[in-house]
């Protein structure tokens, strides 16, 4: 061979290889980032259904982990609250099934059966519950029922708890899911360093053949168990002094309020808690400490039993259990009929919070005790001279543990006159705030399916579709088939709200598409499962 072709030919080859090489590792980065943001999107997809989470630079490793900075939650709509954010994501996926799903769309949503979604570094102002497990857990505080009872609040932001004397660190939240032997074990890990912190531990028995990651679900799961653990790390003393503090009351006199406004917010789901629960619970909102609160459901609770309009209605399968700084207290919730709040008007410049209602009621623990006393005093001097009165001793409160509008025992030697309806107080001025949550519980996945269509809105539907409808209103199944291209959250009977934007309606059936980081998934709204709708910004 010639000496220079050889020398030519050789260089050839070698440029091919390199050409190779180079295409390969930019092929093998492009499929390993693709991946990675699909388990990380699907993830926070299942953590967190109802929000439209945002992250960016998401990093992955072949060890089943990957990482992300900047997670955003979107405030709640309506509000002039800002969005909560976390430093850092980390999504953990046992290795063997992280490199199984990656093989085929088959295998990316049957190979994962575990995944562990943790973030780091929060602070904001977010005005909702970050899972329907944690739902009357503030996501700043970390604390239950963490503004109930306050005259000016219904909420507290980061800075607020600076505010309160606490020195909190960034939140920490922490999901997990765990499916094995035809069961789902979720893990639900919220702490505000220096406020309080909750787990929750819930199990779901999976009647159905779908896998984690596909998104769907038969409608055939039941739920077997949840129980939730509190501890307090300063936010109860420093909550009362401050609500006390601006409502010109003492903390005692607070943790009356509260524990009426946690009574009123039982009453709306047909529940009611005992003496003796009701002051278990006022020995943890007095003091601080631990709280344990636990059901199993016997038998398991379907996905039409938990349809069902109110907790109350299912209290006759659970078997309860609840304890204060470790011991064991009777678990003493009972049924009532339910008194449900009332909506709130679109057109207030305020949302009332649940002790605006109870105080509208007359159920203000505070004015019961001014009116009783009032009224025992006109009784007094309104009797003849030449009668003897026994001592009169008034009450200081009506029992926390009453529902408002029924009655109380007094104690012995106190006259108690059934006070005048309170007439309804003007709206005290606050922040909008979002309802409050309807239970603590936890619930099966939804009667959705992912299509596999690239979710592009329908043209001609939306041209034709009806006018743009104001966020906040609520919205029939119906009403949210003819909001093509506008956004809405979708509220089912078995699985925490999602949303995203409504893309189209097909033979009756509403289609909706959610960012999952990776790309988008269009979803199958089940009529069936379908509550209400809400149209979003």
């Amino acid at each position: 061979m010639h000496p220079i072709r050889g020398r030519r030919a050789q260089a050839g080859f070698s440029i091919k290889r390199v050409l190779g090489l180079v295409l390969t590792i930019v092929l093998l980065g492009f499929w390993t980032m693709r991946h990675a943001n699909f388990v990380l999107g699907r993830a926070l997809y299942m953590a967190f259904p109802a929000d439209d989470t945002t992250y960016r630079a998401a990093w992955p490793s072949l060890t089943g982990s990957i990482s992300a900075k900047d997670v955003v939650f979107p405030a709640a709509d309506g509000t002039d609250l800002k969005e909560f954010r976390f430093d850092e994501v980390r999504v953990e996926v046992p290795m063997g099934q992280y490199l199984l799903s990656a093989l085929s769309r088959r295998g990316r949503l049957n190979a994962i059966t575990e995944v562990r979604i943790a973030l780091t570094g929060g602070r904001g102002e977010y005005g909702l519950p970050f899972t329907s497990s944690l739902g009357v857990f503030g996501a700043a505080s970390s604390a239950p029922f963490e503004a109930d009872g306050c005259v000016e609040d219904s909420l507290w932001t980061s800075d607020e708890l600076a505010r309160m004397g606490l020195k909190p660190g960034p939140t920490e939240l922490t999901v997990e899911f765990k499916r094995e032997q035809g069961r789902l074990t979720l893990t639900q890990t919220q702490r505000t360093p220096g406020v309080a912190s909750v787990s929750y531990h819930g199990v779901v028995a999976m009647n159905d053949d779908y896998s984690l990651f596909s998104l769907r679900d038969g409608g055939r799961n039941a739920l077997l168990s949840d129980s939730w653990s509190v501890r307090d790390e300063g936010f109860v003393a420093a909550r009362n002094h401050y609500c006390a503090g601006k409502d010109k009351i003492t903390p005692e006199q607070f943790v009356q309020r509260h524990v009426a406004t946690v009574q009123r917010v039982l009453a709306a789901e047909g529940l009611h808690a005992n003496d003796e629960m009701a002051a278990a619970y006022r020995q943890f909102a007095s003091r601080g400490g631990s709280l344990e609160f636990g059901v199993d459901y016997d038998p398991p609770l379907t996905a039409e039993r938990y349809a069902e309009a109110h907790f109350g209605e299912w209290l006759g399968q659970v078997r309860g259990r609840f304890s204060v700084d470790g011991k064991p207290q009777a678990f003493g919730l009972e049924t009532r009929p339910p008194l449900p709040l009332p909506e709130d008007d679109e057109d207030a410049e305020s949302v009332r919070t649940v002790f605006d209602v109870l105080r509208a009621e007359g159920g203000d623990p505070l004015r019961l005790a001014t009116a009783d006393a009032a009224d025992a005093a006109d009784a007094a001097a309104t009797m003849p001279q030449s009668t003897e009165i026994p001592a009169i001793a008034a009450t200081t409160a009506a029992p926390a543990s009453a529902v408002p509008g029924t009655a109380a025992a007094a104690p012995a030697g106190t006259i108690v006159l059934k006070p005048a309806t309170a007439a309804t107080p003007p709206p005290t001025a606050k922040p909008a705030a979002a309802p409050e949550p309807k239970a603590l519980v936890v619930v099966p996945a939804a009667h959705t399916t992912v299509v596999s269509s690239a979710g592009r809105i329908d043209p001609d539907q939306a041209a034709a579709g009806a006018a743009p409808i104001t966020a906040g209103t609520r919205v029939t199944y119906a009403q949210l088939g003819k909001m093509i291209g506008q956004n809405a959250r979708v509220f089912l009977k078995t699985r925490p709200p999602m949303q995203g934007q409504v893309v189209r309606e097909d033979k009756g059936i509403v289609y909706l598409r959610r960012h999952l980081g990776s790309g988008y998934a269009v979803l199958e709204i089940d009529p069936k499962a379908f509550d209400y709708a809400e149209a979003v910004r």
